[in-house]
């Protein structure tokens, strides 16, 4: 058993010993040495994207470092596990996207189409609908159910309506014909004659002209 060992021996160290094979050594321990420097740095790369604090990407490709080359591939396996799963850009995004998304959830919608409309707004500008009243006294948008302004403690409009009484139709002007003399003329309705009475066939007695009294010395 002690010669096979001695054997065993003598070749391995005639293996190590050629100048290919110890190459070869020297090349892997590089290409080790490389990756475990290679991956440091992609932890602390990695780390810079998804942390705003300053000294998180300095430890964790530290702590690559400390676990020397033999471990290093385990120490990157824990850092992909505890790693934040978005990067900052990424979740600013998806902060952005839920803040809009809850922002049109509060917004009402226009009845005539279903836009989306702003409190502020008075008419819808996808479809020109009325959408609010303003406040004749601040110009602020009035609910309808609202009795008085709440920017300003102004009445409605229509409450201001339902209060007042109905004010009787104005007066339709008449234009009076002036006669050249300057006197206005106005038309006076003759009092109805009481010699002129219906008769009980329906029709009415005329009246007698009375010969006109000539004047002395007309004829002359």
């Amino acid at each position: 058993m002690s010669d096979v060992m001695d054997a065993v021996g003598e070749t391995l160290a005639q293996l190590l010993g050629h100048p290919a094979v110890g190459v070869a050594i020297r090349l892997t321990a590089l290409y080790v040495v490389v990756v475990w420097l290679a991956s440091a740095w992609w932890v602390w790369r990695d780390a810079r994207t998804r942390s705003t604090d300053v000294l998180v990407p300095y430890l964790a490709a530290g702590a690559v470092l400390l676990v020397t080359p033999l471990l290093f591939p385990l120490a990157v396996v824990i850092y992909r596990m505890v790693r934040p799963s978005l990067t900052v850009s990424a979740a600013t995004s998806v902060e952005l996207q839920m803040a809009m998304l809850e922002e049109e959830a509060t917004h009402a919608e226009c009845a005539a189409c279903g836009a989306l409309v702003d409190d502020e707004w008075v008419a819808c500008p996808a479809c020109g609908a009325e959408l609010a009243v303003r406040c004749a006294s601040c110009d602020r948008p009035l609910e309808l159910d609202w009795r008085i302004c709440a920017w300003c403690a102004a009445e409605v409009p229509w409450e201001a309506t339902a209060r007042s009484p109905e004010s009787p139709p104005a007066a339709t002007p008449v234009a009076i014909p002036i006669r050249p003399g300057g006197r206005p003329l106005v038309p006076v309705l003759a009092a109805p004659d009481e010699s002129q009475a219906a008769r009980p066939g329906g029709g009415s007695v005329r009246r007698r002209r009375q010969p006109r009294s000539r004047a002395p010395g007309a004829d002359r």
